[in-house]
């Protein structure tokens, strides 16, 4: 956690390193690290923990946009197809921290996820989905559940990216079998705008537009931003 928590110059480069080296190490490969992150995560919910990493409690919704910025950028680097049984474990503890994000976000109403938190999420949960046979993990659609949950209730205060919103929802119609699941995260946010125009919710002004123009590219239609396939 404390490595995930500093502030590293050439990030990308010391990251990449890390991947590379632990792939030398079958008793902490490249896969572990993330999921020793995020059982840390989980731990914080206990008493013993807390008192080990109060530090880091104290100023924790502080510290976790620089926590997501390195989790995203590093796992960028580890191979989406090695380490299985790791990244199932990993999808089971990934699903378990977004809903208790949800959980937090719910219920401090003064503190709102910033702009970078919501884009690093995005990232590691598509370097998630592209996961070689993501689809066979026992919580792959408990996962997608629970991050769409996240995703949706961000989505009122947080401005997202067009084309972050095409990235995750690309890669989930990429990763699942069944078309209704295929399509989750899409309905999901789609769904949200509807409630959005019914005023049964509230959602960020900018992000009005972004999910019509999500919509629109899904028919095939021009959008205002220049659009990358990521084959």
């Amino acid at each position: 956690l404390q490595l995930f928590d500093t502030n590293i110059e050439r990030v990308n480069q010391f990251w990449s390193t890390i991947s590379f080296a632990l792939t030398d190490f079958p008793e902490l490969n490249p896969v572990s690290v993330i999921q020793y992150l995020l059982e840390v995560s989980q731990l914080l919910k206990f008493e013993l923990a807390k008192k080990l990493f109060q530090d880091i409690l104290e100023d924790w919704p502080n510290r976790l946009s620089r926590i997501l910025f390195n989790l995203s950028t590093y796992v960028e680097y580890v191979s989406p197809d090695a380490y299985f049984s790791h990244w199932s474990i990993v999808t089971n503890l990934l699903d378990s921290f977004f809903r208790q994000y949800l959980s937090k976000i719910q219920a401090q109403t003064d503190r709102n996820p910033i702009r970078t938190e919501l884009k690093n999420c995005i990232g590691v949960m598509v370097a998630i989905l592209r996961v070689h046979n993501f689809s066979t993990f026992k919580n792959s659609i408990s996962l997608v559940e629970g991050f769409s949950k996240w995703l949706t209730e961000v989505l009122h205060e947080c401005k997202v990216d067009l084309l972050d919103l095409l990235a995750v929802c690309t890669a989930c119609n990429r990763a699942l079998l069944r078309d209704r699941d295929k399509q989750f995260l899409t309905k999901a946010i789609v769904s949200e705008l509807v409630q959005a125009l019914k005023f049964k919710c509230d959602m960020n002004e900018h992000n009005y537009m972004i999910v019509l123009n999500l919509i629109l590219q899904d028919a095939g239609e021009d959008v205002p931003e220049v659009i990358i396939d990521d084959q």
